[in-house]
């Protein structure tokens, strides 16, 4: 009986040996460490770190005592080329005045197949335009008008405006702001009616009191006023004859 008591108790005590709590969570984490350094081995051996360097900034961490003046040179664009042409106030035949684009760039096709003016397309208030030549003169592009119809172009009008005239030392555009001896007039209009072109032209006279005439063409008439020797002089009276009631008056250049 006694040797079965000693035998129960050694039982006992081994057992709670091996039920110890604090005993197992050592081993497990003994058993969780080998287990990372074992995969921290691994991970090293296939996945080697590689320190890669960069020159700018590793010299600015090392010489971080030193100011770095950094300097870039920059090179400007060559300047635009001198201008070919100067604008003055001049004429232009207007073809084409809307909104749809395509017609007018079909157009625009026609008129450089058959023309050796100038074709201008551009927006302007909200239509797309189209405009030939530059004109100095109402008279030419009058006659480009006359030219257009005669090609089928009927709706051609006559508009005024900016124009582009060549820089050359033998052009008339050098000429504009020196006294010539060719003179400007001024028109005032055309009318079928002789009556009332002797009436603008009494009309004038009083007002500006410088020399108007009305000249036949044909079955019309036409009223002129002024003969000058400058193109700023004629200017200068054409903007008061259009302030004065003459809106549609243009000047006139007789070569």
């Amino acid at each position: 009986m006694k040797i079965i008591k000693i035998i129960l108790i050694i039982y006992l005590v081994l057992l709670l040996h091996s039920c110890n709590v604090e005993s197992i969570r050592k081993a497990r984490l003994q058993n969780e460490a080998e287990k990372q350094q074992t995969a921290q081995v691994d991970s090293f051996l296939y996945y080697q770190p590689v320190v890669l360097n960069d020159p700018f900034l590793d010299s600015l961490t090392v010489q971080h005592d030193k100011q770095q003046t950094l300097k870039i040179r920059v090179v400007p664009p060559p300047p635009p080329p001198p201008s070919q042409f100067k604008q003055v106030e001049g004429y232009r035949v207007q073809t084409f005045a809307g909104i749809d684009s395509i017609n007018a760039l079909v157009m625009v096709n026609d008129l450089q197949a058959r023309q050796q003016d100038s074709v201008y397309f551009f927006k302007e208030e909200a239509l797309f335009k189209i405009q030939l030549g530059d004109y100095l003169y109402r008279n030419d592009a009058d006659m480009k008008v006359l030219d257009l119809r005669k090609l089928g172009v009927q709706g051609a009008w006559v508009v005024q405006r900016m124009i582009n005239v060549p820089l050359t030392s033998d052009s008339t555009a050098d000429r504009l702001t020196e006294e010539t001896d060719y003179p400007y007039t001024i028109q005032i209009l055309v009318t079928a009616d002789e009556n009332k072109a002797k009436m603008i032209v009494s009309d004038l006279k009083t007002r500006f009191k410088i020399e108007s005439n009305y000249i036949p063409a044909e079955n019309l008439y036409k009223v002129f006023l002024g003969k000058f020797t400058s193109r700023e002089e004629a200017q200068t009276m054409l903007e008061n004859v259009r302030q004065n009631g003459y809106q549609d008056a243009w000047l006139v250049y007789e070569k």
